[in-house]
């Protein structure tokens, strides 16, 4: 049977964006309930539960989203051009972006510095001294002091420079090399290949994530002149995934509708890699800041488990997908069309409703975080739907350029 699709949109993948999705918002529902999150603006107890829920579940989410990315890019920018590609990514991404960092960050950094430590700094005092962060690089944790944390808007302007390096890197190719952006696509793969190709795959990234922690803490970001945050130790498994993407789009994965491999191995080997992982990873877990001081061999052990868990969760998520839910599916078709409003808007409903919480202290980690986790979905849900993808902001402000020309 074929991959069903949707013009240029493989319905499989859309279920594994949405998983995806709620493994962010599960992610950030547990924060103010685990021991690990000294940064995050609301504490209200320490749940050994919501810190395994937060480990197993930062794995797979980041990573999942940079590899549908590369999968959707070269069949974007083929049919777009260069310049239209990268005027749809701005739009998509750069303003957001823009706009998070000059005006909604230092917002909402300003007000959580009042809640928090009772500073009577004026708002403006604050964003100035936010904007004079530009021209600063900072190495460390979230929770070091001057580092002035994105929130979840890293991925934004993060993927958002993915975009451009490709752009540049794939044009400069194609000069270089001559070849015809329109090249044909090879036949599908045989499933023998595809799961070489990923054991392979999975040893790199294990290498790669392994040199990293020998390098940096895994819990250090890096901030470039402000308008870019990222973990440096998880850098090498984004560009991997992002390219594993564009692989897999190059080789006709899922067109066909076959699996990357088979449930009844890779479901099974995701639970034991993910017992795995929370039963090895217990010192880096203790030690986030300080995972260079462990030893190399641990390490290495450490990075081998959560680079082939990631893997299976990704191959069992799309093998689920293509076998079972490769058909249309308006609640998933729609919610993954609201997927990205979702993202952006989801952790300010998570905060509120975590804070709002505190007012039952008894009550079970399990319950709030579960109780966080369907309202902040089921509000962003709404929010997305009916007012974002309504009135975009680029056409506000059109709107409103219009309506003043029209004064005059």
């Amino acid at each position: 049977m074929m991959q069903k699709q949707t013009q240029d949109r493989l319905l499989a993948l859309d279920f594994v964006r949405i998983s995806a999705l709620l493994g962010v918002v599960l992610y950030h529902s547990a924060a103010a309930y685990s021991t690990s999150t000294p940064y995050w603006s609301v504490h209200d107890g320490s749940s050994v539960l919501a810190t395994g829920i937060r480990e197993l579940v930062d794995v797979f989410i980041m990573p999942i989203f940079f590899f549908l990315a590369g999968y959707f890019t070269l069949s974007s920018l083929r049919k777009r051009g260069y310049w239209s590609f990268f005027k749809s990514k701005f739009w998509e991404l750069g303003y957001i972006w823009l706009l998070a960092v000059i005006i909604i960050l230092p917002i909402v950094w300003w007000g959580t510095n009042l809640k928090s430590s009772g500073s009577s700094i004026s708002y403006l005092s604050y964003w100035l001294t936010w904007l004079g962060s530009v021209g600063q690089t900072r190495l460390g944790a979230a929770n070091d002091p001057g580092q002035m944390v994105h929130m979840h808007f890293w991925f934004v302007s993060l993927l958002f420079y993915f975009f451009i390096v490709f752009i540049l890197l794939y044009q400069a190719k194609n000069k270089l090399l001559g070849i015809s952006s329109n090249t044909t696509k090879p036949e599908s793969p045989s499933n023998k290949s595809v799961l070489l190709i990923l054991m392979t795959f999975g040893l790199v990234t294990s290498i790669g994530y392994f040199i990293s922690l020998l390098l940096v803490p895994d819990t250090s970001w890096l901030t470039v002149k402000l308008f870019l945050q990222f973990q440096p130790s998880k850098l090498f498994l984004y560009i991997a995934y992002f390219g594993l993407g564009l692989y897999g789009y190059s080789r006709n994965w899922f067109i066909n509708g076959n699996p990357l491999g088979r449930l009844s191995i890779w479901a099974p080997a995701t639970v034991l890699l993910a017992a795995g992982f929370l039963v090895v990873g217990k010192d880096v877990f203790l030690n986030p800041s300080a995972t260079t001081s462990l030893s190399p061999a641990y390490l290495l052990l450490f990075a081998l488990i959560r680079s082939f868990f990631l893997l299976s969760v990704l191959v069992t998520l799309i093998s689920f997908a293509v076998r079972y839910l490769n058909r249309p599916s308006r609640l998933i078709h729609t919610v993954a069309d609201n997927s990205y409003y979702i993202y952006l808007v989801h952790i300010f409903i998570v905060s509120i409703l975590q804070d709002v919480l505190m007012i039952w202290p008894q009550g079970p980690a399990v319950v709030k975080i579960l109780a966080v986790f369907f309202i902040s979905i089921s509000m962003s849900y709404a929010l997305s739907r009916w007012v974002f993808r309504k009135l975009t902001i680029r056409e506000w402000v059109s709107r409103k350029l219009f309506r003043l020309a029209g004064q005059h």
